[in-house]
């Protein structure tokens, strides 16, 4: 009894003069912690839920774990771990718990050893994994042994502790994996610690170390290099102080975590978010925030010189129709290349999108911009050779200057797109200044708004459909509409010409509206002819989807067409998703119709992975230009946009299938549909029924 009251009086001590009741009490916190000298065992909040018994229980019966929860043929188990921890190893184990009302948990127990100076264990940490679910499906974790092994040892953990009256820091044998030295090595240079953080990182690491020794808990992320290999490692470092009686810090118990592929993963992720997936430039987004930032600096601005020149490359469509989008592709990488052989450091390129770029050339004087300029159309004046083929392309440029032509960059890159549209205007492949008095551009664009907006009353449009299939069974699964625009004077109008058009105009509220009607009454009537069941898949603008009456609209359509919603899926794209908030409750009122909600093109914008978990989506769309990059060093990147669909519990249907290869790679990486020319070019309903039977 006497020995229980002195164990309950040290563990309050460390309960109350240490800074973790936090972590202790959290529910997904399940860790135990056994100090040798007192016997006494500490459990977090979650090993309480876990295991069925009290913290106070195991302060009254430190044996109660081995004794009363532990399965009793799996108590030895124990017992031979203890005597492991109390050589200094650490272990991972496993065995069987019984909860106070019987019932059997398995559980992964995971022990960090502490050693003193003399190599003695003085205490041991551990961390609890609920593993029932993976023992009653054995054949299923088999299976899977290697992957969750992986797992496993991604999970990179050092436990130290630091003494102040000694000035010694004790490390877990993990260090050696981490840090590349053996944890006794710390033991015997106090200060090796610091000769491992990276140069850059160590003021910041010493000034947050003090923090610690002045009694606040600190988390910090740092660099340190291994002296064994010189290679880089991201540390995130947890600290909190410990204290005497008198509350003053004696010590410091710590947790290091290496975060190195996290991080790695972050640089990649922001990179494709600001970046050309094709190309590596920077991207739209990037450009936009790049130059924002460079005007709003008014002060910087006053004296310094800018330009904006656009370049659209003259037959590029061309190319891409003729010989296909691999080529296209490959074009765009060796014009990107060129472009950048003109630019300085200080200047910038982007992809705008398409076959269109735009450079920021900063602090130049006329001529030497039109030195530069020369230089390009010059380096185009060269053939273009694409595996097999070789094609002359050109560039038509256009440039504007802050401030006589804007102060901000929406119309900086207005008007130097004006001027290159000027410049098309007048024989391509030359580069032209804006100008107020030109106005070839706003008249063609007038024009052909003019001609959109009688197409509706002239009824020039029509609906091409292009289904996608299962990628296993080759089933037809979906149709997706698309818009066409015969006009009797410009005949066949791209979607990339007029969609813009529209949705600068608004006009584009009223074309989609007239898509989503026309398309569920035409899919109604295929499903009542007896053709397969198909969902099908309408492309929403963001104009379209901020509108006060979408959901309405969408509600009335399916009322009118008599198309059950769970057929109908409406395609967002990346950029709504940027207005988190209203496009959540926009979601949320479309699917309590029943409607489903696809991401388009995923990959080309910028999508936080918290975004789409918490909202509810139905299928992520791979943009065609990861799938072009099948058979590449590249190719990746598509499994991994598979896998995180995967685990976001999503259908994932892959753009612009062209080739068997890329056919069995998307199959193989558990793709669910493909949709391309592999499967059918766009095409009017009634031609579509021709290849389909009834059902």
């Amino acid at each position: 009894m006497h020995n229980q009251i002195n164990q309950k009086k040290n563990v309050d001590l460390f309960w109350d003069h240490t800074n973790i009741q936090s972590f202790l009490n959290s529910p997904n916190t399940t860790v135990w912690y056994w100090d040798i000298e007192s016997d006494a065992v500490l459990i977090t909040k979650g090993v309480e839920e876990l295991c069925g018994y009290k913290r106070e229980d195991f302060i009254h019966n430190p044996t109660i774990w081995k004794n009363n929860i532990v399965h009793p043929e799996d108590r030895e188990i124990i017992v031979q771990n203890e005597k492991i921890h109390l050589n200094g190893k650490h272990t991972i184990y496993e065995y069987r718990i019984v909860q106070p009302n019987g019932s059997i948990r398995w559980v992964r127990d995971h022990g960090i050893p502490i050693t003193d100076k003399n190599g003695n264990t003085v205490r041991v940490y551990g961390v609890l994994a609920d593993i029932t679910e993976l023992k009653s499906t054995q054949q299923e974790l088999l299976e899977k042994q290697e992957q969750i092994e992986a797992i496993i040892d991604s999970v990179d953990i050092i436990v130290w502790s630091y003494d102040y009256e000694t000035n010694k820091t004790i490390y877990s044998a993990s260090s050696k994996k981490i840090y590349g030295i053996d944890p006794k090595a710390f033991d015997e240079n106090p200060g090796l610690w610091r000769q491992v953080v990276h140069p850059d990182d160590l003021k910041y690491v010493v000034n947050k170390h003090q923090e610690l020794l002045a009694g606040h808990i600190i988390s910090l992320e740092y660099r340190i290099i291994r002296p064994n290999d010189g290679k880089i490692r991201w540390i995130n470092d947890r600290g909190i102080p410990k204290f005497n009686t008198r509350g003053e810090v004696i010590g410091i118990n710590g947790v290091k975590v290496d975060i190195t592929k996290n991080k790695m993963a972050d640089q990649k992720i922001r990179f494709m978010a600001l970046h050309d997936t094709l190309t590596g430039l920077p991207n739209r987004n990037l450009l936009y925030d790049y130059l924002q930032n460079l005007l709003t600096n008014t002060e910087e601005m006053t004296n310094r010189k800018l330009a904006v020149a656009f370049i659209d490359l003259d037959r590029f469509k061309l190319v891409n129709d003729s010989l296909g989008h691999h080529y296209g592709d490959l074009l765009l990488n060796h014009a990107a290349f060129r472009l950048k052989q003109h630019i300085s450091q200080e200047d910038m390129i982007a992809r705008q999108g398409g076959d269109e770029f735009i450079l920021i050339l900063e602090n130049k004087e006329k001529h030497e911009i039109d030195s530069i300029l020369n230089q390009i159309l010059h380096s185009f004046a060269t053939p273009f050779h694409l595996e097999k083929e070789e094609v002359y392309i050109s560039p038509s440029i256009g440039v504007s200057f802050y401030p006589k032509d804007g102060t901000d960059a929406d119309t900086l890159i207005k008007n130097a797109d004006s001027a290159m549209y000027y410049a098309k205007s007048v024989g391509k492949n030359n580069y032209k200044y804006f100008e107020a008095s030109h106005p070839e551009h706003a008249i063609s664009s007038i024009k052909l708004d003019k001609h959109l907006r009688n197409a509706f009353k002239n009824n020039e449009f029509e609906l091409f459909y292009q289904p996608y299939v299962d990628s296993h069974t080759g089933q037809i699964k979906g149709i997706e509409a698309l818009i066409r625009w015969m006009n009797p004077k410009y005949g066949n109008v791209s979607p990339a010409t007029f969609i813009p058009i529209a949705e600068e105009t608004g006009l584009i509220v009223q074309l989609g509206e007239w898509v989503l009607r026309r398309a569920c009454k035409e899919i109604k009537q295929w499903h009542e002819e007896g053709y397969p069941k198909v969902v099908l898949a309408v492309n929403v603008s963001i104009r379209q989807f901020n509108d006060d009456r979408f959901t309405t609209i969408v509600q009335s359509i399916l009322e009118e067409s008599r198309l059950e919603p769970h057929f109908l899926e409406l395609e967002i794209t990346e950029t709504i998703m940027q207005n988190t908030a209203e496009s959540m409750q926009i979601i949320s009122k479309l699917k309590e119709l029943g409607v489903k909600i696809a991401i388009d093109d995923f990959g080309t914008g910028y999508s936080s992975l918290s975004v789409l978990k918490d909202v509810s989506l139905d299928k992520l769309k791979i943009d065609r230009s990861f799938v072009v990059q099948i058979g590449s060093e590249k190719a990746s990147i598509i499994s991994t946009i598979i896998q995180l669909g995967k685990n976001l519990d999503l259908q994932v249907v892959a753009e612009g299938v062209e080739t068997n290869a890329q056919h069995e790679f998307l199959r193989e990486a558990n793709c669910d549909f493909i949709q391309g020319y592999k499967v059918s070019k766009p095409a009017p309903l009634h031609v579509l029924k021709n290849l389909y039977k009834k059902s």
